[in-house]
């Protein structure tokens, strides 16, 4: 229950941090493929990216699960995020940065926040082998090359209920669900002047309320894994 506790930080952060200093000492131009995850408030996205990250797993490759907390704590490390930035082609970041601009063209007061992280967000995902839920993920990256998107959707019973299981009255839960999906659509739409809800964003849309998180995993892998092998 991870994606719903608001505020946490991803308790693999530090390991996450330490596999990504790692990395950058054997990095090399970046076309490893990532995923990112896409959910309405109450799906199972953080199990399911876990779930992906183990059975994608191989003796070469670790892949790492980052929340918009860990890419947030990940913008303020100016030290690790400057060597990512250093590592990517020349082309590859004025590129971006174009699109940056473009993409956040509306400016609002916490702009410069958010690019920080929309930044930070590029570099794992081309750095490869990375997962990301939330975050405006798909927007950010749509059309990167080797990055992969998909988006979770459940019926109300569904989500209330993995909200019910927090202790929560089931008014509470119904005012959570609500709160809590308007701000991220809206969190979205601010920075992005993008709907996180339009399908076409995405390679597939996974009802979870009819999918476990072993089913949309292996739906993922199906569709990804003919593409990085």
């Amino acid at each position: 229950m991870n994606d719903l506790i608001s505020g946490k930080i991803d308790a693999n952060f530090a390991q996450q941090l330490k596999r990504m200093e790692e990395d950058l000492r054997s990095l090399r131009i970046m076309h490893y493929p990532s995923i990112t995850i896409s959910r309405e408030y109450g799906c199972e996205g953080y199990p399911l990216a876990q779930r992906l990250a183990e059975k994608l797993e191989t003796d070469q490759h670790r892949w790492s699960v980052y929340g918009r907390d860990a890419i947030q704590e990940l913008s303020q490390s100016d030290e690790l995020t400057a060597q990512l930035w250093e590592s990517i082609p020349s082309e590859t970041r004025t590129t971006f940065a174009q699109y940056l601009d473009a993409a956040l063209a509306h400016k609002p007061t916490d702009y410069m926040l958010f690019k920080r992280m929309a930044k930070s967000l590029k570099l794992i995902t081309l750095k490869g082998f990375s997962i990301v839920v939330g975050a405006a993920g798909a927007v950010l990256t749509q059309g990167q090359k080797h990055t992969y998107h998909f988006r979770l959707i459940a019926e109300d019973d569904f989500k209330l209920n993995r909200i019910l299981e927090m202790d929560y009255s089931l008014a509470e839960a119904k005012n959570i669900l609500t709160e809590r999906e308007n701000n991220r659509v809206r969190f979205v739409r601010e920075f992005t002047g993008k709907d996180i809800r339009d399908p076409k964003l995405y390679s597939a849309v996974l009802n979870n309320s009819l999918l476990s998180v072993d089913e949309m995993a292996d739906i993922i892998i199906g569709i990804v894994h003919p593409k990085i092998t």
